[in-house]
């Protein structure tokens, strides 16, 4: 992840995110983490939308660990979301709705 000095130093001010990855998913698919994260392809984003979106998914506890990386280049930002997933789930029963 990087700090808030080194966005700074990379750009001054928010940039279009032309792609978002995501790296350790196992059981839940990467279009459900990006839906849940609340980013969206062609977005204007900033640090603080990055740390948002990590902070997310870290409620959901789903994931024990989340954190980001991303590549500026002349397209836009790669936003790349790291996830390892929680290992233990416990299944839940609804019943008796009126």
């Amino acid at each position: 992840m990087l700090a808030l000095s080194a966005w700074a130093g990379q750009r001054s001010g928010p940039v279009t995110l032309a792609r978002i990855e995501v790296a350790g998913a196992k059981r839940f698919p990467p279009a459900k983490i990006i839906a849940a994260s609340g980013l969206r392809r062609g977005q204007t984003v900033r640090e603080a939308d990055l740390q948002a979106a990590v902070n997310r998914l870290g409620g959901t506890g789903a994931f024990t660990e989340v954190s980001y990386q991303y590549r500026v280049d002349r397209d836009g930002m790669t936003a790349t979301l790291n996830v390892k997933e929680a290992s233990r789930f416990l299944v839940c029963d609804f019943d008796n709705f009126v």
